[in-house]
């Protein structure tokens, strides 16, 4: 649905209300009518490089090993992404970077007496 909306963004004789129509998700439209009452457009959809960069600093807040991005990029398959997704969330990292937070968390519980 996102690469629909991108699609229809970069074709200049398509509009904001194209997209709209094209977003099925209420977060999606509400999105992309704060965008067009800013007088924005989305975002392209980003490469594979710049998309298995994104996940895994999300997932494991470091980036990704150069062997994984090229994997990823080199995987036509219809499930590269989530087979991506997968093996970074079976990574220690994963729960480390997750674990940060509630350490976080507790710490400053710890601190104010919560």
């Amino acid at each position: 649905m996102l690469s629909e909306v991108a699609a229809l963004t970069h074709d200049s004789k398509v509009g904001l209300a194209s997209c709209f129509r094209a977003a099925t998700a209420a977060i999606d439209r509400f999105v992309l009518a704060r965008l067009e009452a800013a007088g924005l457009a989305p975002a392209g959809e980003a490469d594979r490089r710049t998309l298995a960069r994104r996940v895994a600093l999300d997932l494991t807040g470091l980036p990704p090993e150069p062997a994984v991005v090229e994997a990823f990029v080199a995987d036509p398959s219809a499930d590269a992404y989530e087979r991506l997704v997968d093996r970074l969330l079976a990574r220690l990292e994963w729960g480390e970077q997750r674990a940060r937070h509630w350490l976080d968390y507790a710490r400053y519980a710890d601190t104010h007496g919560i």
